[in-house]
């Protein structure tokens, strides 16, 4: 599978007409990973590029298991996660939970 990283909606116009499997789009929130990171968009800037795509969208950038809810009612098709995994005090747990609330 081949996935592109967009970070605003010039970028997903351009990503969309290259037809990868899949988008990355984000930060939705600020990324717990890294320090240096593209402007965060939020949900509504997610929301406002689901239009753009029909392409699956996985939303990436400070997504945690309090906001995953908000993120996949603006339109992702899922989510990629880091830190709030990484960091949980039981690692296969949050990932059951991040399964849960993402179809």
């Amino acid at each position: 599978m081949i996935g592109l990283s967009t970070h605003n909606p010039d970028h997903v116009r351009e990503a969309d007409n290259l037809k990868p499997d899949y988008i990355g789009f984000g930060p939705v929130f600020k990324p717990g990973s890294k320090q240096d990171h593209d402007p965060v968009v939020g949900v509504q800037g997610l929301a406002q590029i689901r239009p753009i795509t029909s392409l699956p969208i996985f939303a990436i950038g400070g997504i945690t298991i309090e906001n995953v809810a908000d993120v996949m009612k603006a339109g992702a098709d899922g989510v990629a996660v880091i830190s709030s995994i990484v960091s949980a005090p039981d690692v296969r747990q949050a990932v059951r939970d991040f399964i849960r609330l993402t179809p």
